[in-house]
C-alpha cells in the first residue's frame, strides 16, 4: 500500500512538471547545470527582437548548488541607443536597474542594430518582486536610456512568460532557497538503455592529469611541425611511451565497471565539453575488432568526482551539432566509486606494447 502511494506521488508530480513546464525549454548537461527558456526560444543566442523586449530565464549551477532567475532587456533598431540603465514603470510605480556589473552586449547585422543587457546581478528579493509587479500591472512600460531613450510598452504575452517563469523559481527553486532534482527534467524519451554495450578484451585507465599532459605535449609538437621546426627522435620517442602509457585494470575492477555499465538507468546528454575544468578519470576499451560506437563498440568512459559517467553511444563527425545527444550519463554508487579511486591510486602506469 505504500509503495502504491508513493507511485503515485511520484506519477502526479511529473504530471505536474510536464503541465508547468509546457510552455518552457530545458536543458540539462553532462555536468548537472540546468537552464530553463522560453518554448521555442534559442539557447545560445539573444531572443530580443523587435517583438520581445524582455524576456526571463532561470539558470541552477550544480557546482555551487545555486539558482538565478534573471531578465534579459534590450531592443533592436536601426541606431544604437548605449543604454546605460533600464527604467520600468508599473501602474504608477517606478524603479531602475544600472548596468552596471551585469553583462551587456550587442550585435550589428547589416542595417540592424541589437543591444541588450542580461541581469543577473540584481538583488534576487528585489528582481522577484519587481517582475511580479511588472508582470501583473495593467499597464507596464521599460525605457532604456542612454544616448538616446527607447520606451517599450510590454505585451501580454511577455508579461505571461515573466508571470510563469515566477511560479517555476518559487515552485521548484523555492526563490532560490533549495536545489532542483534533475530528474524531474529528464523526460522518459531521454532514457536509454545500455546493455547493447560489448565487452571489450581489455580495459585500462589514465587520470585527467596524465591525459591533460599527453594533449598538450602531442600539441606542442603539432605546432613546431607547423611552423617548420624540427622534432628531435627523442621528442617523437617520448610522445610514443606517453600515447601507451596507463593503468592496468585488474579482472575484478574489469567486470565491476563493465556490469555498472550495462545495469545503469541512464539518459542521453548533449555533446556538451564534459572535459573542461573537470576533475575525472578516463576508462579506456580495447577490442578484437574495429566496429561502431552505435554497435557497442565503445572506446571510453568518463568517471567524474559526483560519481557520474559519461558513456559515449553515438559517433562525433563535423556536422555533429554542441547539442546533439550523443552521450549517456549515469551514477555509480558511492561504495563503487571510492573502490575505483582506491584501486587506481595504488596502481602504477606501465607501457602497453
Amino acid at each position: 500500500m505504500l509503495k502504491e502511494l508513493e507511485e503515485q506521488k511520484m506519477k502526479d508530480l511529473m504530471n505536474s512538471i510536464e503541465r508547468d513546464f509546457s510552455e518552457i525549454d530545458t536543458r540539462v548537461d553532462a555536468f548537472g547545470n540546468i537552464k530553463h527558456i522560453p518554448k521555442g526560444y534559442s539557447f545560445d543566442e539573444t531572443n530580443i527582437n523587435e517583438s520581445t523586449n524582455i524576456y526571463p530565464m532561470i539558470f541552477y549551477d550544480k557546482k555551487s548548488d545555486t539558482s538565478y532567475l534573471y531578465v534579459i532587456c534590450g531592443y533592436v533598431g536601426t541606431q544604437f541607443v548605449r543604454f546605460e540603465e533600464v527604467n520600468f514603470s508599473a501602474d504608477g510605480y517606478n524603479w531602475k536597474y544600472d548596468n552596471g556589473t551585469n553583462e551587456r552586449k550587442n550585435k550589428i547585422s547589416g542595417n540592424q542594430k541589437a543591444e541588450w543587457v542580461y541581469f543577473n546581478n540584481v538583488n534576487n528579493s528585489a528582481l522577484i518582486n519587481d517582475m511580479s509587479l511588472f508582470a501583473n500591472s495593467k499597464e507596464s512600460k521599460m525605457i532604456l536610456s542612454g544616448s538616446l531613450n527607447k520606451s517599450y510598452n510590454i505585451s501580454i504575452s511577455e508579461k505571461n512568460i515573466i508571470k510563469q517563469f515566477l511560479y517555476i523559481y518559487e515552485t521548484y527553486y523555492g526563490n532560490g532557497t533549495f536545489s532542483p532534482n534533475t530528474e524531474w527534467f529528464e523526460l522518459e524519451g531521454t532514457k536509454v538503455s545500455l546493455n547493447y554495450i560489448v565487452k571489450p578484451k581489455e580495459m585500462r585507465q589514465r587520470g585527467y592529469l596524465e591525459i591533460e599532459s599527453l594533449k598538450n605535449y602531442a600539441n606542442s609538437l603539432s605546432e613546431k611541425r607547423l611552423s617548420n621546426e624540427k622534432v628531435s627522435k627523442e621528442e617523437e620517442d617520448l610522445l610514443d611511451t606517453m600515447d601507451i602509457t596507463y593503468r592496468e585494470i585488474s579482472p575484478t575492477i574489469y567486470n565491476k565497471i563493465y556490469n555498472s555499465i550495462i545495469n545503469s538507468k541512464s539518459i542521453s546528454i548533449y555533446n556538451d565539453d564534459y572535459e573542461t575544468d573537470e576533475k575525472y578519470f578516463k576508462v579506456y576499451f580495447f577490442y578484437d575488432r574495429e566496429d561502431t560506437i552505435e554497435k557497442g563498440y565503445i572506446p571510453y568512459i568518463n568517471v567524474y568526482e559526483d560519481n557520474s559517467v559519461i558513456v559515449p553511444i553515438k559517433t562525433i563527425t563535423s556536422s555533429t551539432d554542441k547539442y546533439d545527444k550523443v552521450f549517456a550519463k549515469y551514477y555509480l554508487n558511492n561504495s563503487l566509486y571510492e573502490e575505483l579511486v582506491q584501486y587506481f591510486k595504488s596502481t602504477n602506469y606501465k607501457q602497453f606494447k
